[in-house]
Order: structure tokens, then sequence, then C-alpha cells
């Protein structure tokens, strides 16, 4: 593995990209057929024109989404510590 000044200098993270590019280093990019599959996947949902329902932060949610439930009910996770 080898290291570059690039990867101890903080520097804004558009400008990490552009010199990563010119480096020839495509890690930081998704490749075109990852993100035309990850459009196949949400495209359909973004157009079906599912209302949002807002609610409060730290809250379970909207009580306009209390009907949609999956089989067998929701599973209430409880951290031990």
């Amino acid at each position: 593995m080898t290291f570059t000044v690039l990867d101890y200098w903080v520097c804004p993270a558009g400008w990490r990209m552009l010199w990563r590019r010119d480096a020839g280093d495509a890690s930081l990019f998704a490749w075109e057929d990852y993100v035309e599959e990850a459009w196949r996947i949400v495209d359909p949902m973004l157009k079906a024109g599912t209302p949002v329902h807002e609610y409060e932060p730290k809250t379970r949610g909207s009580e306009a989404i209390a009907g949609i439930k999956p089989p067998g009910g929701w599973r209430n996770p409880v951290v031990n510590g």
C-alpha cells in the first residue's frame, strides 16, 4: 500500500476527489453500472407519488403509518448495557 501527501493533508472533499481522479484513482467514484442499478430500484418509488408523512424527531413516526405493519408486527429493540 502506498500513501501520498493527499492521504495526510486535510483538504476540501471536492479537491481530494479531483486530485484522486487526476492521479487515476477511481476509488472515490461510483461505477456507472452501480448507479444505474440504484436508480432502477429507487426510481419507481420516487415516481409512485407516495405521500410523505412528517413527524417529530426522536419519535417512532407518524400515526398515519400505524396501519402499515410487517407480518408479526414491529420489533422493539432494547439495548442492554
